[in-house]
């Protein structure tokens, strides 16, 4: 993360903040159950 934005023209920005990543990279899809955030789901917990 390099940066937080309060505006941009992208489809993804939905406001008032957003977070720019640098070197982004494409990864798999894990669908998780819970509010939007920051969170570590329960199979990862579990293993660590």
């Amino acid at each position: 993360m390099w940066e937080v934005a309060t505006a941009s023209s992208s489809p993804w920005f939905s406001g008032p903040f957003g977070f720019c990543l640098a070197r982004a990279k494409p990864t798999h899809f894990k669908a998780c159950q819970g509010q939007l955030g920051f969170f570590i789901p329960s199979e990862l917990s579990e293993a660590a």
